[in-house]
């Protein structure tokens, strides 16, 4: 039983009508599924499995999966781009401990992740000396860092105003066209 199935458009291989392999994309369905234990997540065309992610659910994509020549590796572009559509569609249902995870950062890094996939992800950290250099000055906080690891915005205490709403908005704006 898949534990999510979305749809998107990916790259995939088709035939002319002379019967040459041309890359184009097309919209299918992508199914997810929990790897059993001690299982690596897969990569599966159609339901054969094909490439070993290590990601965090196998994913069924419902049409040929371009590969290479020896069948046993996608490019890193076609990986990311399964990896965006997967967090857009997955990212509400993501635990803290996923956030850090290579798949979710490689996402994150790509400029077709959605603005709800990225305030979905869970921020968590490790202990409370991660949290050190911050600068907390009371709770509850809100703090906006970019990539390079520089506070952007930082909020302390409620506040239920339209100005908050439209700083955070402008801001996340910016560090997604980055």
């Amino acid at each position: 039983m898949p534990v999510g199935e979305f749809e998107a458009v990916l790259d995939t291989v088709l035939a002319n009508e002379d019967g040459e392999l041309r890359r184009t994309q097309r919209k299918t369905k992508v199914r997810l599924y929990e790897p059993l234990a001690g299982e690596s997540a897969m990569l599966y065309d159609v339901g054969i499995p094909v490439v070993e992610t290590g990601d965090r659910c196998h994913a069924d994509v419902q049409q040929k999966v371009p590969l290479n020549m020896e069948r046993d590796k996608i490019t890193p572009a076609h990986r990311r781009e399964l990896r965006v559509e997967v967090l857009n569609a997955m990212s509400g249902r993501l635990e803290a401990e996923e956030a850090p995870k290579p798949w979710v950062q490689d996402a994150l890094a790509d400029g077709r992740v959605t603005g709800d996939a990225v305030h979905a992800v869970p921020l968590a950290f490790a202990d409370e000396k991660a949290l050190e250099p911050l600068p907390l000055e009371g709770l509850p906080s809100l703090i906006v860092i970019d990539r390079l690891g520089r506070t952007r915005l930082l909020h302390t205490g409620y506040d239920g105003s339209e100005r908050l709403d439209a700083e955070l908005s402008r801001e996340i704006d910016t560090l997604l066209k980055q």
